[in-house]
């Protein structure tokens, strides 16, 4: 902006190029202001200048507040004066992987967070205001100010700090459909819960990273007070699937044919028929006659005559 304030919230500047390579001017690969601005929820990734502030000049004031600068050629985030004061402010930030333009075997500015006084008469002024990654592999690359006691410098590489710009989800505001480019935060990394959650959940970042997801999530799996990532991007818990119940079918009872009870016989008396004795006959005895003899005659045997023999 020309000496008006502007804001840079929710978005993503990525692969712009100010100047020709080489050339004596180009400034602000990404954002350059002379007004007053400020910066949240914010990620500067590829962005070039031929002079400084690959990824952010200023000439002004500016305040950046969670925001990533990374991979920027040019020098990540550069405060410069033109016959007055300028002031740049850092808070929760990571500044991280940014190259200076070199000429003649020198710097042009600092790698990652500095100030360009190019005369006399000219200040600037560069306040940490806590928990910002600065640099890499042991080196803060930043000049022109004092580092907070709360900021840290990464020992390990850029791979230790940020994943690589990539769709982390988030929507375009601007461009329906359209992905986010966001840096994750690798298992480990530095920026993990650097700040206090209290203050992420205030403006002007209002508890929520750059796509929109909750802040003060507990990265590195010791809850405590300080639960805010620093830089534009918050880690996030693995999503717990949601089970959805299998049906169960249900065996249907097998139909048994139901027993009719047959009804019990009742034993219905038949009639038996008895034998009814006969009568005994009762001998009545006769009246005793008196014998009388009779008599019979004996048959007399008779003699047979003899036949005469024959001579």
């Amino acid at each position: 902006s020309a000496r008006g304030p502007a804001q840079l919230v929710d978005s993503t500047v990525a692969g712009n190029v100010a100047g020709d390579p080489g050339a004596a001017e180009g400034r602000g690969g990404g954002v350059f202001s002379a007004g007053t601005m400020t910066a949240s929820n914010a990620t500067l990734s590829g962005n070039a200048a031929a002079a400084y502030g690959g990824g952010i000049a200023t000439l002004g004031q500016m305040e950046l507040t969670n925001v990533t600068v990374s991979g920027n050629g040019g020098g990540g985030v550069i405060a410069a004066c033109a016959g007055e004061t300028a002031a740049l402010r850092l808070a929760r930030s990571v500044v991280s992987g940014n190259e200076a333009v070199v000429r003649e075997g020198a710097p042009l500015s600092a790698g990652e967070v500095g100030a360009l006084v190019p005369g006399a008469g000219c200040f600037v002024d560069i306040v940490s205001e806590g928990y910002n990654v600065l640099g890499r592999d042991g080196d803060a690359g930043s000049d022109g100010f004092t580092l907070a006691a709360s900021d840290v410098v990464p020992s390990g590489g850029l791979a230790s700090v940020l994943a690589p710009l990539a769709d982390n989800g988030g929507p375009v505001l601007d461009r329906p459909g359209a992905a986010l480019l966001t840096h994750a935060l690798p298992p480990g990394s530095p920026a993990l819960d650097r700040a206090p959650s209290a203050l992420c959940a205030a403006a002007p970042v209002d508890g929520v990273d750059e796509r929109g997801r909750p802040r003060n999530a507990d990265g590195d799996g010791a809850p405590s007070a300080d639960e805010c990532d620093a830089g534009a991007y918050e880690w996030q818990p693995p999503a717990t699937p949601t089970v959805t119940p299998t049906p169960t079918a249900t065996p249907r009872p097998t139909r048994r044919p139901t027993a009719t009870p047959r009804p019990t016989q009742t034993a219905t008396a038949t009639a038996t028929a008895t034998a009814t004795p006969s009568p005994t006959a009762t001998i009545t005895p006769s009246p005793t006659g008196t014998a009388t003899a009779t008599a019979t005659a004996t048959p007399t045997a008779t003699a047979r005559p003899k036949e005469a023999e024959s001579t």
